[in-house]
């Protein structure tokens, strides 16, 4: 993946709460939340490649909130594993959206 659509998936990414809140309110028009829905689908589905649960809620913390591995805090993984799930993850988000 290039700088330019890692930087675009990043974005979108750290996106992921506020979205939730306002497809939980419904507080925009049906055409934005639809687009919202989509957005965070594909975060949560690429979610699915890691191999349990509590890695995969390191990872979604770690893309949600654009933290580095010095700033989860977890010493679950080590350093070369958790850049590779994140870069795992951060490929497979743009894929499903078509940005590779």
């Amino acid at each position: 993946m290039d700088k330019m659509n890692r930087r675009i998936v990043s974005a979108i990414c750290r996106g992921y709460y506020e979205r939730k809140r306002r497809i939980d309110k419904q507080a925009s028009d049906p055409a934005v939340l639809d687009e919202y829905k989509r957005l965070n689908t594909a975060i949560d589905r690429a979610m699915f490649i890691l191999p349990d649960e509590y890695v995969q809620g390191i990872i979604k913390k770690a893309v949600t909130t654009g933290a580095g591995f010095d700033r989860i805090g977890e010493a679950y993984l080590g350093r070369r594993q958790y850049y590779q799930y994140k870069g795992k993850v951060m490929a497979n988000i743009a894929q499903t959206l078509n940005l590779e």
